[in-house]
């Protein structure tokens, strides 16, 4: 395969514990369809709960970004990468993406800065929809139980973060063991 950015041989590298094809020449990386998800969750734990869907939306944009696939050779789609400013490179035919040097990095942190700023009341929500997700989502059930215990402590902490009288009593409560 070769590099959609510059055109130079990928080479297979690990990016936090998943095999992705790198340019060793402009830095960019190239993942294949559940790749990018992974090597999110794996690099940092809080974020893996986030599902972000990008095939779907590069299968009807019409902005074209010039740079062709690196498994079909078809001209890909530009996308924003939902919930941060980084625009990436997809392929309509579900192949992979591409990031340019550094978008990996400028993905994680967005997505952490979105866990930052919910609120207690976006993590409710995002919980009972984790929720529903053991039974009807695409990962293992395995999988989807992580994500929701991940979601919830988020939950615990952002609630004890804006209530934390109610925090201090529900710890004092837990730890006398009612």
């Amino acid at each position: 395969m070769n590099c959609p950015g510059c055109g130079h041989a990928l080479e297979v590298t690990q990016l936090d514990h998943v095999a992705v094809h790198d340019c060793v020449n402009c830095g960019g990386v190239w993942f294949e369809r559940d790749e990018l998800h992974r090597a999110e969750a794996n690099a940092d734990r809080w974020i893996g709960w986030i599902d972000v869907e990008v095939f779907g939306a590069a299968a009807t944009t019409t902005r074209r970004s010039g740079r062709r696939c690196a498994v079909c050779g078809e001209e890909m789609a530009t996308l924003e990468y939902p919930h941060s400013e980084v625009q990436i490179e997809a392929c309509a035919s579900d192949h992979g993406m591409w990031l340019d040097k550094g978008e990996f990095d400028r993905i994680v942190k967005a997505l952490d800065d979105l866990t930052d700023t919910m609120s207690g009341r976006d993590y409710e929500h995002a919980v009972l929809h984790q929720l529903r997700e053991i039974v009807d989502g695409n990962e293992s059930h395995l999988a989807e139980l992580r994500n929701f215990m991940t979601l919830f402590r988020l939950m615990e902490m952002r609630i004890g973060v804006e209530h934390p009288a109610a925090a201090q009593m529900i710890n004092k409560a837990s730890s006398a063991g009612l």
